[in-house]
């Protein structure tokens, strides 16, 4: 299934999703996105690259709880390589920001 690949690709060494000339290569060949992202839409629930948001923001809950690095680092350590976007795909997703989590559950 696509989403197992997603996730395999993501926890070694990051996904990407290249959509040049309307294709898409995943483990089962080349296919068109469309038709990747509708079949994925429709097992999944919802799209792939909201779902490797979803990846990528899990990821960096737990880093800015295990690690002591700046919340900008760990938002480019998991995918996000524009750091206000990060900001703005994790409140989004969890309510508050990355600052305001760490915050939250360091307890300072």
């Amino acid at each position: 299934m696509a989403f197992l690949y997603i996730e395999i690709k993501f926890r070694h060494g990051g996904v990407r999703f290249f959509r040049g000339e309307g294709t898409f290569y995943y483990a089962q060949g080349q296919r068109g996105w469309r038709h990747f992202s509708r079949m994925f839409r429709e097992v999944m629930g919802t799209s792939a690259i909201d779902y490797v948001k979803r990846l990528r923001i899990e990821e960096a809950k737990r880093r800015l709880i295990r690690s002591g690095c700046p919340i900008a680092d760990v938002g480019r350590e998991v995918g996000f390589a524009n750091v206000p976007y990060f900001h703005r795909v994790f409140k989004r997703l969890e309510g508050i920001s990355p600052a305001a989590y760490h915050r939250k559950v360091i307890g300072k």
